[in-house]
Order: structure tokens, then C-alpha cells, then sequence
């Protein structure tokens, strides 16, 4: 059994006037959902093996802010940046292990999650995969490039936004 975790990065700061894009910062709201959502990847024994996350400095703070560093290795992966959804999959595709967490960017983070999923019913709030959005998906397989291969199973979803209205 393999887990993908696909989140996409918290809540960015506005672009400043001649800033480049990948140097966008997360806001203070992005800092706090992040947060809720390493908490929240905790309480679902999701824990990851390995993050491969976006070398954009919002999805990098994302990963910081999430708090797993001590119990998760992280490589940042600048080609998820701007990429396609088979950029991620052939990072994927070569790891070993069985769950992984991968942080990057709309509209990829979306399609990739909507590809993986094929014909199973992605909740509608998902739909639009909104910042700090997070999935776990689940596949049948081996390894990761035969896994990836067949539908996967949503297992667990949650929204930042979410997460502090059940609190």
C-alpha cells in the first residue's frame, strides 16, 4: 500500500511591485493553517517518509510551518514549480518508500489530484484545491510507478479553514 499526501502551499502574501513570483512569501494566515495542518497530518497517523516539496519560498515555509522536519526528511525539488502533473509523478515514480508528502502549486496540485483520483467523487470544496488544501490518497501496488497506474482512494481530506471551525 502506497499514500500520497498532496498538499498545496498555504496561504501566500501578495506579490510585491518587481518580486519575483518563486520568492513569494506565506502570509500570516498561511503560517497558522500550515501549522493546523501538520496537526492535523499527525492526528491521522499520516506521517511522512519523505517530503518532496516546491523550492518556492511559500511552499518551503510551508513545509517549515507544518513542523515534521524532525520526523520527516525533505528534498525541495525546484522542477515542481511551474510543472505539469507528470513532473510529480515521475519524482514519484522513483521512491522507495511507502508514503509520501508533495508540496506544490495550482493548477497542477489540482489536475494531479483529479488524474489520480479518475472517476471517484472528489468533495466539492476540493474541487478548486484552495490554499493548504490537503489530500491522502491511497493505491494498491508494489511500488510507486505501478501504484499510480490504477485509480487511487481519497482516504482523508481537509481544508485549513475547516480544521478551525471544528475547533
Amino acid at each position: 500500500m502506497k499514500t500520497l499526501i498532496l498538499m498545496r502551499h498555504a496561504k501566500a502574501a501578495p506579490q510585491q511591485h518587481d518580486q519575483p513570483d518563486i520568492d513569494r512569501p506565506l502570509a500570516q494566515r498561511g503560517t497558522s493553517d500550515a501549522k493546523a495542518i501538520g496537526d492535523w497530518i499527525r492526528k491521522k497517523g499520516l506521517v511522512p517518509d519523505i517530503a518532496i516539496v516546491s523550492s518556492a519560498e511559500r511552499t518551503q515555509q510551508t513545509w517549515e510551518a507544518l513542523g515534521l522536519e524532525a520526523e520527516t526528511p525533505m528534498k525541495s525539488a525546484s522542477e515542481l514549480y511551474d510543472a505539469v502533473p507528470s513532473t510529480y509523478l515521475g519524482i514519484l515514480s522513483r521512491l522507495d518508500c511507502d508514503t509520501v508528502l508533495m508540496i506544490g502549486h495550482n493548477p497542477t496540485v489540482a489536475t494531479l489530484a483529479e488524474h489520480l483520483l479518475r472517476d471517484v467523487d472528489v468533495p466539492l470544496d476540493l474541487t478548486a484545491y484552495p490554499t493548504g488544501a490537503t489530500m491522502a490518497i491511497a493505491f494498491e501496488g508494489d511500488t510507486w510507478d505501478s501504484a499510480v497506474k490504477l485509480p487511487g482512494k481519497l482516504v482523508h481530506w481537509a481544508i485549513p479553514r475547516e480544521l478551525f471551525e471544528q475547533d
